[in-house]
């Protein structure tokens, strides 16, 4: 008997209708059915999954073997069962809710085979608003991926190819003691281990389905189970990885995802009793593992929501579920910092580090926030006023203007309140008509301690005309929309004549 290149694991509980594709798309596997074997096992479903394997393993009996077993409470024993069973050169996973594009396994093994990859991970895509992160792909094709950069810990699901050699030699099963987060365990052994992991990012091998009820298995864990199971996935890391930045690294991950996943409006709903237990379980692992270094580098709203939790600050908890939900903070600018104005923010015994803004998030949040507001002409200029949620001593020393790209500098006034600062950007016809053709996007520029940031300036809803005289002949100065994009842009152009000679004969029959 022929090996097979790849086994494909499918653990199966009650996942109709999303069954049906899942399947079908290893079917049609471009890879072909003398090369593939997938073994699925039934975990005691109580719908119509069970007999559907049977069917489709009846159909395609050189494919499909079927294993069924009674309901073990997670995917772990159905994947250790299959596991113990597997017989191809390489292993893959695939949720039973989720499918795989037609050539995801061909291109995975030409991968490995090709560079002599233990791990090789296919770009994965969420479907119905799963969140799947995709920086790992942003880099394109990686032959050798380093296993403790800062990409890879986002990406340490099971859904990967592994050189099953690797996974015997190492004995790595899946912790059927965890009902949630059992794969990571295995995946992050297999990772550290590995020759070679690769990243194949040019095809959409994985599709990652959030069923429409929510049912999903990390979705459906109850909230005292998922606390301990992130700490036995943290737990993982410090047994296999020493104590330093590799280390911290990969534990940042847990802080920054899994456990302000937790801390949720859905938590706040659970009973008290459920609260403290996750806030007692957030404290333990930020006592054990959480860093100033790792803390640092946590999202502002993680970050404040793991402290409130460590702190079992329930109220101060609920307070900031309560503003990410309405989206009304402000940043506040002092000392070359950007603050984020959320509860307890000096009005606790929190300290203003906790409320530290990374550079991208200021921009981020001022480009999502700005607001125009009047744009006219006043002594021959053109003034444009922006709105930003921005306050504290330097909101009003913050900001000056150019043209983009490469313009020149523009005057700026800041005028500011408890609720924002009006930053209004003087526009010189002349300036603009001796800078070049255009058109010009019309950009703010700020800079804090971590760095220079922009605010592209949102557009008008009509266009803002303004002539005046450039040289010898008439010009007009036109604020509108950007032909791309949502921001304002400004181009100049001369009059035409006989559009003069229009202009002072209706002005002389009036």
């Amino acid at each position: 008997m022929t090996t097979p290149d790849v086994t494909v694991v499918v653990a199966v509980f009650n996942t109709m209708p999303y069954l049906t594709e899942c399947l079908d798309s290893l079917v049609a596997q471009s890879i072909g059915h003398d090369r593939l074997e997938v073994i699925a096992v039934d975990d005691g479903s109580t719908d119509e999954s069970g007999e559907v394997l049977d069917a489709y393993a009846a159909a395609h009996p050189d494919v499909f073997r079927v294993i069924h077993q009674p309901n073990s409470g997670g995917p772990a024993s159905p994947s250790n069962k299959a596991l113990d069973v597997a017989t191809g050169r390489y292993v893959y996973f695939l949720g039973s809710d989720d499918h795989l594009g037609t050539e995801a396994l061909e291109r995975m093994v030409d991968l490995a085979d090709e560079h002599g990859s233990d791990v090789v991970i296919g770009k994965m895509v969420g479907v119905n608003g799963r969140i799947v992160h995709q920086g790992l792909y942003e880099d394109g094709n990686q032959v050798d991926l380093d296993p403790y950069g800062p990409k890879l810990r986002w990406a340490i699901a099971n859904t990967k190819l592994f050189r099953r050699d690797l996974v015997e030699r190492l004995g790595l099963r899946y912790r059927e003691d965890m009902p949630f987060g059992s794969d990571q365990p295995f995946t992050l052994a297999a990772c550290v281990h590995a020759r070679r992991i690769s990243v194949l990012a040019d095809y959409t091998c994985y599709y990652a389905v959030k069923r429409e009820d929510s049912s999903n298995i990390s979705y459906k864990t109850p909230y005292e189970d998922r606390v301990d199971c992130i700490h036995e996935m943290m737990q993982s890391v410090a047994d296999l990885v020493p104590a330093g930045p590799d280390r911290d690294t990969i534990l940042t991950r847990h802080f920054a995802w899994e456990i302000p996943r937790l801390l949720r409006q859905d938590l706040l709903e659970s009973s008290e009793s459920a609260q403290r237990a996750v806030c007692a379980g957030v404290r333990r692992m930020a006592e054990e593992w959480l860093n100033d270094a790792m803390l640092d580098e946590l999202p502002v709203s993680a970050r404040l929501r793991v402290s409130a939790a460590a702190r079992e600050d329930l109220a101060l908890l609920s307070e900031l579920v309560q503003e990410e939900n309405t989206h009304t903070d402000l940043v506040h600018l002092e000392g070359g910092h950007a603050l984020a104005v959320l509860p307890g923010f000096r009005s606790s015994d929190l300290p203003d580090r906790l409320f530290r803004m990374a550079l991208v998030g200021v921009e981020g949040r001022l480009n999502k926030l700005a607001r125009l507001g009047a744009v006219r002409v006043e002594v021959g200029r053109l003034l444009v006023d922006v709105v930003l949620p921005v306050v504290g001593p330097d909101a009003a020393s913050t900001f000056w203007a150019s043209l983009d790209p490469a313009g020149p500098a523009l005057a700026t006034t800041t005028r500011s309140d408890e609720r924002s600062a009006t930053v209004t950007i003087a526009v010189d016809p002349g300036v603009v008509a001796s800078s070049g053709d255009g058109p010009w996007r019309l950009v703010l520029h700020g800079e804090i301690d971590a760095g220079p940031f922009d605010v592209r300036v949102p557009a008008p809803e009509d266009d803002v005309v303004s002539r005046f005289r450039h040289g010898a002949r008439p010009h007009r100065l036109t604020a509108a929309r950007a032909r791309k994009g949502k921001v304002l842009s400004l181009s100049v152009e001369p009059v035409a004549p006989r559009e003069v000679v229009s202009s002072l004969l209706g002005r002389l029959r009036r």
